[in-house]
């Protein structure tokens, strides 16, 4: 029998050992979820171009500022000017630069934030952003 999933979210980031200690924060607190990663802007944005897995809603994106190939600011104008942004958009970094903070907002984020250093902290962290970010359908699904 196949594994029913309530919701999706999408981590993308370049460090792998930061995609882990998200992916596996989220799983720790929920089996609900379908996580997907991606490495780079560019092949979360073929993911979301192509439907694939269209029938589970998306909860959130979790997206990385510095990135190759497609960075994260860069993502988040393509999707608000193709009409795909329609859930919240987390951006995440390690550098906490405040001119990508205000760029983020200017793009439609719903959050920006530094990345959690550890296991723990990780673990607290990513189950803040559920109840913040996920845990509910966000007004954004009605209005892109």
């Amino acid at each position: 029998m196949e594994k029913e999933y309530s919701r999706r979210v999408l981590i993308v980031d370049d460090n792998e050992m930061d995609s882990y200690l998200a992916t596996h924060s989220l799983l720790k607190s929920r089996n609900d979820l379908l996580l997907r990663t991606f490495s780079n802007g560019r092949t979360a944005l073929a993911y979301l171009q192509s439907g694939e897995d269209a029938e589970i809603p998306i909860a959130c994106l979790i997206l990385d500022v510095n990135m190759p190939v497609i960075d994260g600011l860069e993502l988040l104008q393509i999707l608000q000017d193709q009409k795909l942004k329609r859930f919240p958009v987390v951006m995440m970094t390690s550098l906490g630069k405040e001119d990508d903070r205000q760029k983020s907002q200017k793009l439609g984020a719903s959050g920006f934030y530094q990345k959690p250093m550890g296991y723990n902290e990780s673990r607290e962290f990513y189950q803040m952003l559920m109840g913040k970010y996920c845990d509910r359908m966000n007004p954004l699904a009605k209005d892109a």
